[in-house]
């Protein structure tokens, strides 16, 4: 997470806005033919997405099911419910999803995110590989080390680096380590289970197997909440990401109003922001009694669901250009939005999602305001952002 900070510095630090092009599409379906090339960064939201073109750069996509099959130039950043890669990614690769099928040739670093994984016999990973999931299957070529969190592995491919693997506490009767007769692993072997893993005579480990016991009783609370807040962290982080992108892409103007509004009006904000907040719910109730209502309560619930969400994009690209500004005045206000936010996003990811909550596991007051300020953030952008679509619909109205 660091590298990415510094990443997204450099690139905002020192490329012009004016070469900064991408590619955004959005819609129920998705298509990219075979026949298309996109040389651009492409960024994609909807409900099926199919890219099956050839991409020169990175792609950044949420969406419902998502299939890439063309070839990838560059980074490969996927949130989605049903995910398949099956083109090959000359970057680094980066999904969340329900089920995740990866069966490509992928030139650096995956990292895997999702109930059900799948390293495809047909995968070969250049780099290192992180997962965390229910289920895992590797059944192709890992260049370097594996490192996975979550349920059962089953290895049954090659992996030329150090194995590491941490399965969950549910793992007291059955075998949740399975190395098959094609496993090979060209370094050490370590996992933490209650179970010996099941080795198949024909698996090879090149270097020492290693099994550390279950964590006791009393550490499992905290384990399991740590392993809570990390997959959802880094599950909010990617799609976040994916969601801010075409936000700033999209409404570069709103971004910058909405963030005028809460460094010079910073009260206002926050004020009509919990307001509205605690006002919402008991007029969606009344709305539900009524016949008549249900429509009205429908769609202002689904408004007020995303006003929330949208919310943290525009906190992102506050926080992004306080911090650009900081470092060198006023540039941050000058990027295009899209920087500052990524750099907020995943800046203020890193404090609340993955730092301070593991505090919290061990301190629970302090876990609770933690919860309390991270709400009043959401709020404070949640209101600017009332107050800015309020006065543009006066000044339309005028």
């Amino acid at each position: 997470m660091i590298l990415s900070i510094a990443l997204v510095m450099v690139i905002v630090w020192w490329l012009p806005a004016s070469v900064q092009a991408m590619t955004v599409t959005s819609g129920r379906t998705v298509f990219v033919g075979h026949d298309e090339v996109v040389k651009e960064v492409y960024a994609a939201g909807g409900g099926t997405i199919d890219l099956a073109g050839s991409f020169s750069d990175d792609i950044l996509v949420g969406g419902g099911t998502v299939t890439v099959s063309g070839p990838v130039g560059g980074d490969l950043l996927i949130g989605g419910g049903t995910v398949k890669v099956t083109g090959e990614v000359k970057g680094s690769i980066r999904v969340a999803g329900g089920t995740v099928d990866l069966d490509a040739k992928v030139g650096r670093n995956v990292m895997l995110l999702g109930g059900t994984l799948t390293i495809g016999p047909a995968a070969d990973i250049a780099g290192e590989t992180m997962t965390a999931g229910g289920t895992l299957v590797a059944a192709g070529h890992i260049g370097q080390s594996l490192d996975s969190w979550g349920g059962s592995v089953l290895l049954n491919g090659r992996i030329d680096g150090e194995t590491r693997i941490r399965t969950g506490d549910d793992c007291r009767t059955e075998p949740c380590v399975t190395l098959g007769p094609n496993a090979a692993i060209g370094g050490n072997l370590t996992y933490w289970a209650a179970v010996e893993a099941k080795i198949d005579p024909a698996a090879k480990v090149s270097g020492t197997t290693t099994r550390y016991p279950g964590v006791p009783e009393s550490e499992q609370v905290n384990k399991l909440a740590r392993q809570f807040f990390t997959l959802v962290g880094l599950w909010n982080l990617f799609s976040l990401l994916v969601v801010a992108t075409l936000v700033a892409l999209l409404l570069p103007r709103t971004v910058r109003n909405v963030a005028d509004v809460m460094l010079q009006r910073s009260g206002r904000a926050v004020g009509w922001g919990v307001l509205v907040f605690l006002a919402v719910p008991f007029a969606l109730m009344l709305l539900l009694f009524t016949v008549i209502g249900v429509p009205l309560a429908l769609i202002l619930m689904a408004l007020y669901v995303l006003s929330l969400y949208a919310a943290q994009v525009f906190l992102g690209y506050t926080v992004g250009r306080w911090v650009l500004d900081r470092m060198r005045p006023t540039v941050g206000s000058k990027l295009a939005p899209v920087w500052p936010t990524l750099l907020g996003v995943i800046v203020v990811s890193l404090l609340l999602d993955f730092g301070l909550p593991y505090l919290g596991v061990r301190v629970p007051l302090l876990a609770f305001l933690l919860g309390i300020f991270r709400l009043l953030l959401v709020l404070w952008s949640f209101g600017a952002l009332l107050l800015v679509k309020w006065g543009y619909v006066r000044e339309r109205e005028q």
